[in-house]
C-alpha cells in the first residue's frame, strides 16, 4: 500500500496513484472554506451565529422569569451562572 497526495474535486474519491498506477481512495480531505467569509459582509460567521443564538436563549430567559419567577428553574437551571 502506498500513501499520496493529490488535489481532486469535493466529489471524487478515488484517485490514479502516481507511483503504482492502481486505484487510491481519499481518506482525509480538506475543509472547504467559503471565499464569501471574512469579504462578503453579510456573511454570518461562527461568531455571528454564536451571537445569534445567545440573544434568542437570552430572550427566552428572560420570558420564562417574567412568567414563572426568578427561582422556576429549579435544580436545572442551579448551574446556570446569569
Amino acid at each position: 500500500m502506498s500513501v499520496f497526495d493529490d488535489m481532486v474535486k469535493p466529489d471524487v474519491y478515488e484517485a490514479p496513484c502516481p507511483k503504482c498506477g492502481g486505484t487510491g481512495t481519499r481518506l482525509i480531505s480538506a475543509p472547504r472554506i467559503d471565499p464569501r467569509m471574512g469579504v462578503d459582509p453579510s456573511f454570518p460567521t461562527m461568531g455571528d451565529k454564536w451571537a445569534r443564538v445567545r440573544e434568542q436563549r437570552k430572550i427566552y430567559e428572560e420570558r420564562r422569569e417574567r412568567e414563572h419567577g426568578p427561582d422556576s428553574w429549579g435544580s436545572a437551571g442551579a448551574d446556570v451562572i446569569r
